[in-house]
């Protein structure tokens, strides 16, 4: 199921929401860091995939980070890459500093192929903090617990109707 404007508008609503602000920790990456350690990691995935040219290049598109957008106001910005129509990853920082808070939004997968989209896209997202981390582990003690520290970085999950949320703050 896709992703609606109106679960859009509430997740950018629920920023305001997070009290973010200049005495918020900074996460351990920027937009720049973010994009390459999350592209180094989908590159290898879509590599062993095995797919033809034509599916690799399309998959690429679908699954970099590469046409992001970013607002500014004030003295913060607003990240958001959407993949496909399904997932997405949104953040806030301090113009010229790291993200504050980064969260990876997603519906519940309703096929094959949106199940190994979010697959790609979580395993990159969770790779780019805890990069040693086993995803069915990480996903798993999500599911468990309300809150898990990995790294210095608290994740939590949440759901609300089909969308479901990962958040990341320093700790």
């Amino acid at each position: 199921m896709r992703i609606t404007s109106e679960q859009i508008d509430a997740i950018v609503d629920s920023f305001e929401t997070l009290n973010v602000d200049e005495n918020t920790p900074p996460l351990p990456v920027n937009v720049e860091s973010l994009q390459k350690l999350y592209n180094a990691r989908i590159n290898p995935l879509l590599e062993k995939a095995q797919l033809d040219a034509e599916e690799l290049a399309l998959m690429q598109k679908l699954l970099l980070i590469d046409e992001y957008q970013i607002n500014s106001a004030d003295d913060m910005y607003f990240f958001f890459n959407i993949f496909g129509d399904t997932i997405g990853i949104f953040g806030v920082g301090k113009t010229g500093e790291n993200f504050k808070v980064l969260r990876l939004c997603f519906t519940v997968p309703e096929n094959r192929r949106e199940a190994q989209t979010l697959n790609f896209v979580f395993h990159a997202f969770n790779k780019v903090f805890v990069p040693e981390s086993d995803d069915v582990e990480f996903i798993t003690a999500l599911k468990e617990n309300p809150s898990v520290t990995e790294n210095g970085v608290v994740f939590t999950m949440t759901q609300e109707g089909n969308l479901i949320t990962v958040t990341a703050l320093a700790e």
